[in-house]
């Protein structure tokens, strides 16, 4: 490792520019060791190449997105993570594939005095004055949020935004860019805001109504004021009525009467008509 660091070394003054595979070559050997808890080869590896070092990314990281902090402090190199932390390394938001940072794989190792030692070198402690002022948010446009970690463009949430594509925003008057009339509408070459018909002359809007759902005459009231839409996505009250009341009827005893006098009538006709003995 140290013939390849002075190799590594000697390339740098000279001025000549490593390739990917000698940066994938750099970034093993800084996290392995960190993870050894090699001082002097951290020294070696990560110091700028004007002092004889090799210049290596203190925040370098693998395919897993373990950075030499995090292999330091997995594997409890106390004097590693001091050093890591004291040349500058990154910890606050830096996290590696399964979300977690420094600080919560050295806890889960069993080692909370490294975990206590992430923390505190960025003041990250219950007490509020000894904590850094939060950065300042940043909007995105494709998710259509503020966020403050700077691993966003690199997020799940991000990525699944920009894989669904821009949204379309709603019409002005409510119409929801996902009703089928509004698409086959756009794939004519309809553009929002624009007139129906050849010349684009005709209606821009949609034709507004009146729900009427009580059974008064036209004219009873006055009438409510039209509307396009008249409720929202999946509201439960556009397929609600006004429940009708069941009516009882109730039979005196002459109409009871009468009716099984009808059915005994009816009865006795259909037997006569099969030719059935009584």
């Amino acid at each position: 490792m140290r013939e390849a660091t002075a190799q590594a070394g000697v390339s740098g003054r000279h001025g000549q520019r490593r390739s990917h595979v000698d940066e994938d070559k750099m970034t093993q050997w800084i996290l392995k060791a960190a993870q050894e808890g090699n001082v002097a080869e951290l020294r070696r590896l990560l110091e700028p190449r004007e002092a004889g070092g090799a210049g290596g990314n203190i925040n370098a990281r693998d395919a897993f997105w373990w950075t030499p902090l995090m292999c330091a402090a997995r594997a409890g190199q106390g004097a590693a993570v001091r050093y890591l932390l004291g040349r500058g390394a990154a910890w606050v938001g830096v996290c590696e594939l399964g979300g977690r940072d420094a600080a919560q794989l050295a806890e889960e190792a069993g080692f909370p005095e490294v975990a206590r030692m992430v923390r505190e070198s960025h003041g990250e402690t219950r007490h509020p004055e000894n904590r850094l002022p939060s950065p300042n948010p940043q909007y995105c446009k494709t998710c259509d949020i503020c966020f403050e970690d700077s691993n966003h463009y690199t997020s799940t949430a991000h990525l699944l935004s920009l894989a669904r594509g821009p949204q379309l925003p709603n019409h002005p008057l409510g119409v929801p860019t996902s009703s089928p009339g509004f698409r086959l509408l756009l794939k004519g070459g309809w553009e929002p805001g624009m007139g129906l018909g050849p010349r684009g002359e005709g209606r821009a809007n949609p034709v507004p109504t009146v729900l009427k759902r009580d059974q008064e005459g036209l004219g009873y009231r006055p009438a409510p004021q039209p509307r396009v839409t008249h409720f929202p996505a999946r509201d439960l009250r556009a397929v609600s009525g006004k429940e009708r009341a069941l009516r009882v009827v109730t039979l005196s005893r002459r109409e009871n009467r009468r009716q099984e006098e009808k059915d005994s009538a009816w009865e006795r006709d259909l037997r006569t008509y099969m030719n059935l003995e009584f």
